[in-house]
Parts: C-alpha cells; sequence; structure tokens
C-alpha cells in the first residue's frame, strides 16, 4: 500500500517524481490500493485488464519484493534480521503468534 500511495503523490513530500503516462491513467482509474486489489479478481474482464496494466505501469508495485531482496545470498545473510514471517491464509493465527513474541 505505502508503494501506491508513495506514487500516487508523486513521491512527495520528500521528492518529486511525476507520473509517467501510464501512471497517470493508472491513477485515474484506481484511487485507492484497495479498489485496484479488488479491480484484480473482478468478473468483469475489461476491469481486471486495467488493473493488470496499472500493476504493470505503477512503479513501486511492479517490481514486486524480489527487487528488495537483492540477491538470495544477500537474503540468507540476513535471516538473523528475520523477526517473524506470517502467511495471508493464516494471517488470524499468525498474528496471535506474533503478539504472544
Amino acid at each position: 500500500m505505502s508503494g501506491f500511495y508513495s506514487r500516487q503523490r508523486q513521491g512527495q513530500p520528500r521528492y518529486f517524481k511525476p507520473w509517467t503516462p501510464d501512471e497517470k491513467i493508472a491513477f485515474a482509474q484506481f484511487q485507492t490500493p484497495n479498489h485496484l486489489a479488488l479491480a484484480l479478481s473482478s468478473a468483469d474482464d475489461a476491469e481486471r485488464l486495467r488493473a493488470e496494466k496499472a500493476m504493470r505501469s505503477i512503479e513501486h508495485v511492479k517490481k514486486g519484493y524480489a527487487k528488495w531482496f537483492e540477491s538470495e545470498e544477500y537474503l540468507l545473510s540476513r535471516l538473523p534480521d528475520i523477526f517473524f514471517i506470517g502467511f495471508q491464509e493464516t494471517l488470524a493465527e499468525d498474528f496471535e503468534t506474533l503478539k504472544s513474541k
């Protein structure tokens, strides 16, 4: 969500990176990350295709997590820094586990 909102603000207040033409279209169509997320599973083919294009167009969203991990070697070197890994499918249970740590 933060990547979506950062690009929606064009990086401001810290930076100013104007939208690309495709980002401009994406933010005109999807005002919130939730709106975009819901459209990704829309039964309306046109809506879903617009959402998929938006996901490929918005910087910080299109790159995925792999970019932040740099490499497998780097990720493995940071294992001691990982406090907890939770899963969407078991979010409620994982949150309870996290609270007990």
